[in-house]
This record gives structure tokens, C-alpha cells and sequence, in this order.
């Protein structure tokens, strides 16, 4: 009788490493929750956006989409594991946006794999990255104001993602034409997740 072969060390190690990433991501979410200057970061989308880049980029496609996927499902966890007492709303929270992470987390995964590569669709994950974080973050804005962390929260993540990318000046140039559109999108669907989260949740 055949037995099952065990997964090899060499994809197992990645994984967990991707899972501490999101672990990591949403426990620093979880803490900023506490700190008045910290405090707009815990309600940016950003971070996990920026998770779903770093463990997706330069992947194949179906590693790409389990990585974003467990990352982001690790990062909900941690987050509203760390947010203070359990209630029935928050574990309706969790749940929520662990489902949403177990949808979204693989798209996000096949619409980053590419960045770092050469070819159009490298072009277009760059550009889509960009316009989900400047869009999160000029959401928050709305909400908070002119806050210095979000600034510098733009500023790291954009730089983060033109990194992994290493376009040339003249991919450089089309992702820069691309982000404008990408982030007045980017502004509409980083908003939808809140937006279903109170009509579920609270009913209004």
C-alpha cells in the first residue's frame, strides 16, 4: 500500500515564512490601534496590500495566489486577535475578512506575480499595486486628514513596490500614466470592504 509522500522542506519553509510575514503584519496593525500617531495605520487596507506584493512578486502564478492568499488570512487573524477582548462583532469581523482574504488574497496574488518581470502584465500589476495604495491611502485622508504617518506610509510603500519592480525609465513612465486611473479605481474598491463590512455587521 502506498503512502502519501510528505510536502518537501523547500515548500514548507516558504510558506511558514510567509505566514510569520502576515502574522507580523497584522500584530504591528494591532498595536497601532493603540498609538495616537500610529493610530491611521491600523485602518488602512495598505499594509495587507503591500503583504500581498512583497510574498507575490516574482512568483508563479499558482504560488503567488496560495502565498497572498495564507499571508493575508494570517494578517486578519493576528490583527483582530490582538485588538483587545473577544466579542460576537469582532469575531463576525474576523470572519468576514477572513473570507474576504481567502477571495481577494489570490486575485491579488495573480494580478502582482508578474512585478519584477519584463512584459505588459508586469506593467499592469505595478501600476494596479500603486493605485490600491495611494487610493487606501487618500481614503484615510479623507477620514483623518493631513496626517504625517499616512504620508510617510505612501512614501514607503510606493518606494517598496518601484523596488521589487526595477523598471526601466521608460516602464517607469507608463506606470506612472497607468497609477493615475489605477488610483482613482483603487480609491472605489479599498472603500467597498468597510462599506460591506457595516451593512452585514450593523445592518446600515
Amino acid at each position: 500500500m502506498e503512502t502519501a509522500l510528505a510536502p518537501p522542506a523547500s515548500t514548507i519553509r516558504p510558506l511558514l515564512g510567509v505566514g510569520c510575514a502576515g502574522l507580523l503584519s497584522g500584530v504591528l496593525g494591532a498595536l497601532a490601534r493603540d498609538d495616537e500617531t500610529l493610530r491611521p495605520l491600523a485602518h488602512l487596507i495598505g499594509p495587507w496590500i503591500l503583504l500581498a506584493v512583497v510574498v507575490s512578486a516574482g512568483q508563479r502564478p499558482e504560488r503567488a495566489a496560495v502565498r497572498s492568499a495564507l499571508g493575508l488570512v494570517a494578517a486578519v487573524v493576528a490583527f483582530y486577535a490582538g485588538t483587545g477582548q473577544p466579542s460576537s462583532l469582532r469575531a463576525g469581523q474576523m470572519a468576514l475578512w477572513c473570507v474576504l482574504a481567502l477571495l481577494g488574497g489570490p486575485a491579488l496574488g495573480l494580478l502582482f506575480h508578474r512585478i519584477g518581470r519584463h512584459g505588459p502584465s508586469a506593467v499592469v500589476g505595478t501600476a494596479s499595486a500603486l493605485g490600491l495604495l495611494i487610493g487606501d491611502v487618500l481614503n484615510e485622508l479623507d477620514r483623518f486628514g493631513s496626517v504625517v504617518t499616512l504620508y510617510l506610509f505612501a512614501l514607503l510603500s510606493i518606494g517598496t513596490v518601484l523596488a521589487l519592480s526595477r523598471p526601466t525609465w521608460r516602464r517607469f513612465l507608463v506606470v506612472l500614466v497607468l497609477t493615475l486611473p489605477a488610483s482613482a479605481i483603487g480609491l472605489a474598491l479599498v472603500a467597498a470592504p468597510d462599506d460591506l463590512e457595516k451593512l452585514l455587521l450593523t445592518g446600515f
